[in-house]
C-alpha cells in the first residue's frame, strides 16, 4: 500500500532528460594522450584525473590521433570526477556510436551523470601486424 502512495505522490514519470541525438550533438575532445610503439594506445585522462563529465544524454566525438580505426575501445565509468574508482562501463550507459580512423562518438543514453575514461588501441600502421583487423572495428 505504501508503494502506490509513493508513486501517486511522485512528481513524474518517465525520462528526467532528452537523450536523442538531435538534442545532443556531439562535443569534439582533441586532448588525451597517444603512447606506444608496436601497439598504439589512446587514452583521454590518467586513471583518476581528468575524466570526462558523462551527464544524461552527452555525446562526444573523441578525436583519437592514432591513425587509424581502433580494434579495441574501453570505456570506464566513475560517479565523480576524481580519486574514485573506476569500474568498466556496460549497457547505455556508454554507447559507442562510431568507431572511426580519426574519432570515436560515445554516448550516455541514460539520465545519471557520471564521468568516463577512454581507452582506445591497435597495432601501429609501423608494426608487423597494421593489416590484421585494423578494420574491424569501424561503425558509422
Amino acid at each position: 500500500m505504501g508503494a502506490g502512495v509513493i508513486a501517486i505522490g511522485s512528481p513524474a514519470c518517465g525520462p528526467a532528460c532528452d537523450t536523442t541525438d538531435a538534442a545532443n550533438p556531439p562535443q569534439r575532445f582533441e586532448g588525451g594522450t597517444v603512447t606506444g610503439t608496436e601497439t598504439l594506445y589512446y587514452t583521454t585522462s590518467d586513471w583518476r584525473t581528468g575524466l570526462l563529465p558523462f551527464p544524461g544524454g552527452k555525446r562526444y566525438e573523441l578525436v583519437h590521433h592514432l591513425g587509424f580505426a581502433p580494434t579495441h575501445v574501453s570505456v570506464y565509468v566513475s560517479f565523480a570526477e576524481q580519486n574514485e574508482p573506476l569500474t568498466p562501463c556496460s549497457g547505455n550507459t556508454c554507447v559507442l556510436q562510431a568507431v572511426r580512423d580519426d574519432a570515436i562518438i560515445v554516448k550516455n543514453d541514460t539520465c545519471s551523470e557520471f564521468w568516463i575514461r577512454v581507452v582506445a588501441s591497435g597495432p601501429s600502421p609501423n608494426s608487423g601486424d597494421a593489416g590484421v583487423g585494423s578494420d574491424s572495428a569501424a561503425t558509422d
